[in-house]
Formats: structure tokens, C-alpha cells, sequence
């Protein structure tokens, strides 16, 4: 198992010798509409030592903490130039230069950062005992100008570090490894007067229990909260870390908490999904960060853990440790499951941001979309060396790819703003070896890319098109109208193609997609006339990195889908919904479905049986429009109609619209779509 450490930090605090560092919070995702730019802009400076380790946006400056003391301007890659800046620093975000006036003097490493109660102010968390000289454990609250203490502001006394700052009307949230807030005891959380810094009795749940260490065994870390974030309305707040426990209440490393009159835990959110050990002997807690979505109906939680498939989970499904996970805060119950899971394949997601366009995942992975590999690429899985950025409808990634060589430990911040993405982390290059940015780089929204439309098809057009339909002319796209009962003229589109040779096909945006018999996926676009050219859909062969080391022994090489090959030639109709590619397969009773991301065009690794009493076994061609899945019957031509339900159709309500039994239509086809 690869698995890369942080480096130990010294630290002046009581009782602790060593600690692993974390990632920033990401304080609720910052809406953008288009992905950024994969090549890093040339503007922030070199952090020469250390690692950055949180972010963020205070007026005009970028506030920037970890556990380096060593920074040069922006192009300067040598020590000439260097200036002292101790675990804290700021720098401008349109020129990078570092700010000479804000040098506070804070005696050990910086873990959180949030925007102060007033402007041009910043709450500080980590692991210092003294501020500017003065006794100050935690937290403070500075100045951006001046570095200086904001007056007014004496924190309650702490035992124990700040990982987690979040500021909430009327209240400021601490999470970390204390047990008390001045006398009383507050474990792992609390809350403080965001203008005084003095106890606040709102926050009175308790986290208390390792995940993993039972007193004898396993890694032993502090108890607390490691990352929360809070949905924009500002009433619901989740919180990640080293606890088994809230409230008294099993709470395995995640809790919802409710934000009203006091803060209470959700009652009607939990769930056991990681309560897995994964490798307990490394890691006592392996959940690293969570993320609210921008509108506040998602979050998303980035782990590590290693452990690997177990033998009961040969199918590439295993506990939730190196994923990136997606979870609806609509979902109630006691064991609530993700809407999906990215896996690594065995390294660690240390950070995660999100913009609504898309989710930004940061640590020290090879490869994404890898349910199927162990420390090495199994089928379906893409390289992204140590930042991805994944579709928030399926979890697959983006075909956003800068890469990070070499790796490191991981990138621990990421930091979304106006103007484009900040990457915090352990290394100096973006690329392989391309663009030097000492441990700070920056990724604009100018010049990144709009997504294509992932809008589909439905009858209200009137038209369904037929490839390779079963009556003459044969081998050719024809178009048929049909508003769902009615069947009108049939035209040829197009005779160019052999399109007999077709293997289900569907529309998303601007893209027609069809499976082919030489077992590929291939798109091209389409208006309704007009053809563009086809090309394999093939993002698992990236000519950039395919024969670039990983540093761990092996290339980024990775292989297509078990999808592709014999399985796809088997394939006797496609539609695409929500994230999801659906397919049946010839002799099989089940409709399947894979996670699908139209702009990469990267196929989920995992095939999953749907649920449904419909079968499928003898299906020649289908689409879908709405709630309604049509599909047509091999033996006789006919076109049947049944409701979907997201996927699980139902035998109890199937008709047949149309064929010979009903208007003598043949609705034979290897593949049939809706123009969106």
C-alpha cells in the first residue's frame, strides 16, 4: 500500500510531541459557472519550505498559513530574495507580491483561517500558544493590515489546538483537539463571542471516543473535530474528525448538527458508512474534509485510510476510505448512503472545495475512477496526479487535468474565489515537472473552460431517430416522428455511416454517443441534419501522462472500462439520465447502469444490476423522455413504454405503443435517440 505521511513538525505544546497535519475548511463552496484553467498563473509567491496547509480570500489578500518560515516574490525560485514569514503570511492576490506589513509573530502552525466579524480581519487557528508576544492559545483574531491583534478580542482559555474555524451569526464555531473552553468542557467543539473570543455556552455538544485506537491498540490521535463547514443559510453545520461519539449518541466520525436556538444534533441524519476501521494502525481518524455545495443541497466529504478491497467486496466496492463521497442533505435516516463515491484505489484525498460546476479534490492520488485497483490502475480508472476535479452529478472527473509531479504528501488547501482556484500544498511544480510554484499555485477562471450542455432529449419534439433500423434502408440514421402515440413519416438522415454496426445510442447537449461493434464508445456531434466526426471516446489513455513515473513504481498507463470490449458489443440499447448511463445487454434480464460524465466522457467503473420487475432480455433499441422509458421488443418490432422511476422500471406498467401489433410500424434498431 502507498501510503505518504506528512512530515513531523516540532511544536511547543504540552503533551504533544508530533502531529499530522490537516487541510483547510472550505467554509462553503463559492459558485462558479465554468471550470479554471489547468496551467497555473504566474502570480503567487514561492513557499520554500514547510507546507501550506490553509487559504483564505480578505479583501484584496490572500491569508496563508501552515508550517513553513520561508517565502520569495513571485518568478523567484532561490533563496536570494527570501523573506521570514513565520507559519502566516499574506500575500496580493492580482500580483502575488507578499505583504511586508503583515508579519505577525505567531509560535507554532496554522491550521485554520476564516474572515474576521469586521473587514480586513482574520480568525487564526492552529497549534500556537502566543500571538505578537502574548499568551494567546489557539485562536486569535488579526488585522490583515497591520498583523496586529484585533483589540477587544481575549479568547477563552483552550487545552489544546484549533483546526476548524467557522463563524456563524451571533456565534464563532471552533472545532480541534481541546477539552475544555476555559473551565468547562467543551470536547473537540465549542463555540466563542466572535467579537470578545469569550465562552459561549450555545455549543454544548460533546465529541468524545476514537474512531479507531480502543486504548490498547491501533494509531492513537487527539479526539475532535477535524474540518466542519456550514450550508449558506447558516443553519445546518457537518463536522468530520476523531470522535465515535456526539451528544452521548454513535456518531462515527460525522455528525449534522442543526444551528437554532442552541446547536443540537440533526436526529433525523446519521450514518455507519465510516465506521470502517480501514488501516487502523496508521490512522485513528481518516476523514480529512467536507464541503457544502454553493445552494447547500449536497456536501461532500474527502478521505483517506488505505485497507484496501476486502474479500467479501471482489466486486471493487469497499468502505469509504481514499474516496471522495457525495451525500444529499435532504437524506434522512439512520444509516444514510452517498449518492456516489470516487475511489483512489489506495492514496488520500486530503482536500475538497466546491464550486457548483464542479467539486475540486486535492491529496496525493494516481488515479480516480479506480474502484477496480489496489496501489495500481484497475480497469476504468484515469490518471489525475494529486487534483481532480469531478462532475457533482456522477462523481467521474473532468477532463481538467494539471497534475501534479512529483506528488508529495498531498495538496492540503484548496481555495475557491472569484477569480479562479488556489492549491495549497507540499510541492513546487504544477504539470510534470512544468510550471515551478513553490507550494502555492493559482488557477484562474479566465480561460477555463464552459461545460458542454448536459441537457437531453424528450418527444415533445415529435422526432425519435433510429440507427440501423430494422426495415429498409438499412444500415442507415433515420428520423421517425412520434409524439409518444401517434406515428408519423419516416426520413433518412444520414447513409454515409454503416450505422448497423451501432450498439445503443444517446444524446446529451450537442453530442451523440453510441457503442460500435468493434466494442468502443464513440461520440460526435449532432443538430438534427448534421454530422460531425466520430472519435473514440478514450480518456483512460492520456498521452501526457501515460509514461510519466508515478514515483511509486510504476506509470500513470491505466485501461478502459470493462465496459469496452465484449461487453459493449453485447449492448442492444443506451439512454443517459441524471449522471447515468443506462444499457441492456443481449440475454440479460437486468437494465444496467454506470456512472457517466458527458464532458470527459469517462464510463463509472462499476456496473450495477438495476432494480425493476421489467425485463430486458429481448430489447432492440431504446430511449428515454422524462419519466418514461421506451424500448423495443427483438422478437416482434413493437415499441413498449415504461415508467422509469429513476431507473427502476416496473413490469405492472408497460404498453405497447406502437408496432405491427398496433399501426405495422417496425421499430427494430441498433440504437435510438432524442435530439435534447
Amino acid at each position: 500500500m502507498l501510503r505518504m505521511r506528512f512530515p513531523v513538525v516540532a511544536l511547543t505544546l504540552v503533551g504533544i510531541a508530533a502531529v499530522v497535519a490537516s487541510p483547510a475548511s472550505a467554509v462553503t463552496g463559492l459558485a462558479q459557472s465554468t471550470l479554471v484553467t489547468a496551467v497555473p498563473a504566474g502570480a503567487t509567491p514561492n513557499v520554500n519550505n514547510g507546507v501550506v496547509l490553509t487559504m483564505v480570500q480578505v479583501g484584496t489578500r490572500i491569508i496563508t498559513g501552515g508550517s513553513f518560515t520561508s517565502v520569495s516574490p513571485p518568478g523567484v525560485t532561490g533563496s536570494s530574495q527570501a523573506v521570514t514569514r513565520n507559519y502566516l503570511m499574506a500575500f496580493d492576490a492580482t500580483t502575488g507580491q507578499v505583504d511586508p506589513s503583515f508579519v505577525p509573530a505567531v509560535d507554532g502552525m496554522v491550521e485554520g483561517l476564516t474572515p474576521g466579524p469586521t473587514a480586513d480581519t482574520v480568525y487564526v487557528g492552529g497549534y500556537f500558544s502566543n500571538v505578537n508576544g502574548v499568551k494567546s492559545k489557539g485562536i486569535t483574531l488579526l488585522s490583515t493590515v497591520t498583523g496586529a491583534v484585533v483589540p477587544g478580542f481575549k479568547p477563552a482559555a483552550l487545552d489544546g489546538a484549533v483546526w476548524s474555524i467557522i463563524p456563524v451569526p451571533g456565534h464563532l464555531i471552533i472545532g480541534g483537539t481541546f477539552t475544555k473552553i476555559g473551565s468547562a468542557a467543551h470536547s473537540g467543539i465549542g463555540s466563542l463571542n466572535p467579537t470578545t473570543g469569550a465562552i459561549d455556552p450555545w455549543m454544548g455538544i460533546q465529541l468524545t471516543g476514537h474512531h479507531n485506537y480502543n486504548g490498547v491498540s491501533g494509531s492513537n490521535a487527539a479526539v475532535g473535530a477535524r474540518r466542519m463547514d456550514v450550508n449558506p443559510g447558516a443553519n445546518r453545520l457537518i463536522v468530520v474528525g476523531n470522535f465515535k461519539n456526539a451528544g452521548g449518541a454513535l456518531h462515527d466520525q460525522i455528525v449534522l448538527i442543526d444551528l437554532g436556538a442552541s446547536a443540537t444534533i440533526d436526529p433525523s441524519w446519521n450514518t455507519a458508512s465510516f465506521s470502517a476501521t480501514c488501516a487502523s494502525s496508521a490512522y485513528d481518524t481518516y476523514v480529512r474534509d467536507v464541503a457544502f455545495a454553493p445552494d447547500g443541497s449536497y456536501f461532500v466529504v474527502a478521505d483517506t485510510g488505505g485497507g484496501g478491497k476486502t474479500a467479501a467486496n471482489t466486486d471493487g466496492t469497499r468502505a469509504l476510505c481514499d474516496s471522495a463521497s457525495r451525500w444529499e442533505i435532504g437524506a434522512t435516516g439512520t444509516d444514510v448512503q452517498p449518492t456516489w463515491v470516487d475511489y483512489t484505489g489506495n492514496d488520500s484525498f486530503e482536500s475538497v472545495t466546491t464550486t457548483g460546476s464542479a467539486i475540486y479534490v486535492g491529496g496525493h492520488e494516481r488515479w480516480v475512477n479506480n474502484n477496480l485497483g489496489s496501489d495500481s490502475a484497475g480497469a476504468g480508472a484515469v490518471p489525475r496526479p494529486g487534483l481532480v476535479a469531478l462532475d457533482p452529478a456522477s462523481g467521474l472527473p473532468f477532463s481538467w487535468n494539471p497534475g501534479r509531479n512529483p506528488r508529495g504528501a498531498g495538496a492540503y488547501a484548496l481555495l475557491a474565489t472569484p477569480q479562479g482556484l488556489y492549491v495549497g500544498s507540499d510541492t513546487t511544480y504544477i504539470g510534470n515537472k512544468t510550471y515551478y510554484r513553490g507550494r502555492i499555485a493559482s488557477f484562474p477562471l479566465v480561460g477555463g473552460e464552459v461545460l458542454p450542455s448536459t441537457a437531453t432529449g424528450s418527444l415533445t419534439r415529435g422526432t425519435v431517430y433510429i440507427a440501423g433500423p430494422g426495415s429498409s434502408p438499412a444500415g442507415t440514421l433515420v428520423a421517425r416522428a412520434f409524439n409518444g402515440s401517434t406515428v408519423g413519416s419516416t426520413s433518412t438522415v444520414d447513409a454515409s455511416t454503416d450505422w448497423s454496426q451501432v450498439r445503443g445510442a444517446f444524446m446529451v447537449g450537442s453530442w451523440l454517443y453510441y457503442g460500435w461493434s468493434d466494442g468502443k464508445l464513440y461520440r460526435r456531434t449532432f443538430d438534427g441534419t448534421t454530422l460531425g466526426s466520430p472519435s473514440v471516446v478514450d480518456p483512460y489513455d492520456d498521452p501526457y501522462w501515460q509514461n510519466v513515473q508515478t514515483g511509486s513504481g510504476q506509470t500513470y498507463a491505466s485501461k478502459p472500462p470493462t465496459l469496452y470490449g465484449s461487453e459493449l458489443q453485447g449492448v442492444t440499447g443506451m439512454a443517459y439520465a441524471s449522471g447515468k448511463l443506462f444499457y441492456s445487454r443481449s440475454g440479460k434480464t437486468n437494465l444496467y447502469w454506470r456512472w457517466f460524465s458527458p464532458e470527459s466522457g469517462i464510463v463509472g467503473a462499476l456496473e450495477t444490476a438495476g432494480t425493476g420487475s421489467e425485463s430486458f432480455a429481448g430489447a432492440d433499441g431504446m430511449f428515454l423522455s422524462g419519466s418514461t422509458l421506451y424500448w423495443t421488443s427483438k422478437s416482434n418490432g413493437a415499441l413498449h413504454s415504461v415508467a422509469f422511476n429513476g431507473g427502476s422500471p416496473s413490469a405492472s406498467t408497460d404498453q405497447v405503443v406502437s408496432g405491427p401489433p398496433v399501426d405495422s410500424t417496425d421499430w427494430h434498431s441498433q440504437g435510438m435517440f432524442l435530439l435534447p
